[in-house]
């Protein structure tokens, strides 16, 4: 069973943003949030971490949760910059994960847990 909580409480528990997003960095600011911001992550970053900002599964494994801020947007502004007013009118709630590992075909990972 998923737990509702409220967006603030996610939002205010983030230990890091990962977004290039200006105006999503706007919005997360007036929620409450005081994380720091980086446009780009390495496992290092996000190990253990509560993290906001949608991140690549072998990334995300090492985060202790990934929260992605849901938008529902048109076709015509997927893929563009948008503004903090475009980022609330289209926000559709907050979404927390945990991603766990649960095989691998690589003897090399290279994105080991470790």
């Amino acid at each position: 069973m998923v737990e509702p909580v409220s967006l603030e409480r996610i939002v205010r528990n983030a230990d890091l943003i990962v977004t290039r997003h200006a105006g999503l960095v706007e919005v997360l600011r007036a929620l409450g949030s005081t994380a720091p911001v980086i446009p780009h992550a390495t496992a290092d970053d996000v190990r253990g971490k509560a993290v906001l900002g949608v991140l690549p599964m072998h990334l995300a494994q090492h985060a202790y949760s990934v929260t992605e801020i849901a938008l529902d947007l048109p076709p015509e502004l997927r893929g563009k910059e948008l503004t903090a007013d475009q980022v609330r009118l289209y926000m559709r709630g907050a979404h927390e994960y945990r991603v766990t590992l649960l095989a691998t075909s690589d003897a090399h990972d290279p994105y080991p847990l470790d």
